[in-house]
């Protein structure tokens, strides 16, 4: 089972905080593409390159776990997050941020019924674990 670990990559703070969804994917034996080690940053003379490793790691992605923190989803994980969906990928949302979308909703609604949304590390792990189990479960019988 391949995650792509989709998030916001702007500052260290945001790229350690996928470093960590990363660990725990790692950590419950699943595999993982996270942009910024796999494909490298952004930077004007390689971007369609990263652009390609991007899709073509989504396509073989069983699943996405993508950070929704921000005041709004960063606009690349909404891509991703939505291009997984349209594909058939499982989605995983970790939401941990205080700022909210909307007086009414965390995040925006899309998202919000697209992903299994979770408010810790530590719930996001116990949802990764439970999905894996199943997964490897319904291939065994």
């Amino acid at each position: 089972m391949l995650a792509y670990i989709a998030g916001p990559l702007f500052n260290a703070k945001e790229r350690e905080f996928l470093e960590e969804i990363n660990s725990i994917c790692k950590a419950i034996g699943i595999d993982t593409y996270l942009p910024s080690q796999d494909a490298g940053l952004s930077g004007k003379d390689n971007d369609a390159e990263i652009f390609q490793m991007d899709i073509k790691a989504l396509n073989e992605a069983s699943i996405v776990v993508a950070s929704l923190n921000g005041a709004d989803v960063d606009s690349g994980t909404a891509f991703e997050l939505g291009y997984a969906f349209a594909k058939g990928k499982k989605l995983f949302g970790l939401h941990t941020d205080l700022r909210v979308f909307s007086p009414t909703s965390e995040v925006n609604l899309m998202i919000l019924k697209s992903c299994v949304v979770c408010h810790s590390l530590q719930e996001l792990d116990t949802a990764l674990r439970d999905y894996f189990k199943t997964e490897v479960d319904s291939k065994i019988n």
